[in-house]
C-alpha cells in the first residue's frame, strides 16, 4: 500500500496527494499554510514522505541517519526541529497498513536496542550482551517475516507496471 503514489519532490505535494488533505491535521497544515502555492506545508509534508513512506528511496537508511540527510539535503536546514512535525509523521503513520504498522515497531524497538547495546561495555556487561545478541537471530528472522508479509501484500493487486489486476485477473468474475 502506497500513500503516494507520484513523487516528484520538487513539485507540490498537495497537487500530487490532494486526497490527504481531507484529514483533519493535514487539513489545518494546508489551510494555515499563507505562502505561494502552499509551499512551505508542500516541504514540510515531501520532508515527512521521505522520512516515512515504505516507498521512499530513503526507507532503507537508519531514521535518525535519514533525518538527518532529508533536512540537510532536502529542507537545506541541518537543525531542522522534527519534533515539530511530529504529528504529521503520527498522521502517516495511521495511513500505513497493519503490516507497515507492524514493521516501524519492530524497526523502533531494534533501533532501541541497538542504542541500549552501544552504551554497554563488555567487562561489566559481557554476559547480558551475550544474551541480547543470541535473542537478535529471532528478532531478525521475525522482521524478515514481516518484510516478506509487506512484499506479499504490496505485490497483492498488482500487475507488470504497477498497474491494477482486473476483476478477472483476480478471479471475482
Amino acid at each position: 500500500m502506497n500513500i503516494v503514489d507520484y513523487w516528484n519532490i520538487s513539485g507540490n505535494f498537495w497537487e500530487a496527494n490532494p486526497q490527504l488533505i481531507a484529514h483533519p491535521v493535514l487539513k489545518l497544515l494546508h489551510k494555515g499554510d499563507k505562502t505561494r502555492g502552499k509551499k512551505e506545508s508542500s516541504r514540510i509534508m515531501w520532508a515527512v514522505a521521505l522520512a516515512t513512506d515504505f516507498s521512499s528511496k530513503y526507507k532503507g537508511i537508519e531514521i535518525e541517519g535519514r533525518k538527518d540527510l532529508i533536512a540537510k539535503e532536502y529542507l537545506e536546514d541541518p537543525k531542522f526541529d522534527w519534533d515539530s512535525v511530529q504529528k504529521y509523521i503520527d498522521v502517516w503513520i495511521t495511513f500505513l497498513s497493519p503490516a507497515q504498522k507492524h514493521l516501524v515497531l519492530w524497526e523502533r524497538i531494534l533501533q532501541e536496542k541497538s542504542l541500549y547495546m552501544e552504551t554497554l561495555n563488555y567487562a561489566e556487561h559481557g554476559m547480558e550482551l551475550e544474551k541480547m545478541l543470541k535473542t537478535n537471530g529471532d528478532l531478525y528472522s521475525e522482521l524478515t517475516r514481516l518484510n516478506k508479509m509487506l512484499a506479499e501484500e504490496e505485490g497483492a493487486g498488482h500487475v507488470k507496471g504497477g498497474a491494477h489486476e482486473s476483476l478477472s485477473e483476480t478471479g471475482e468474475i
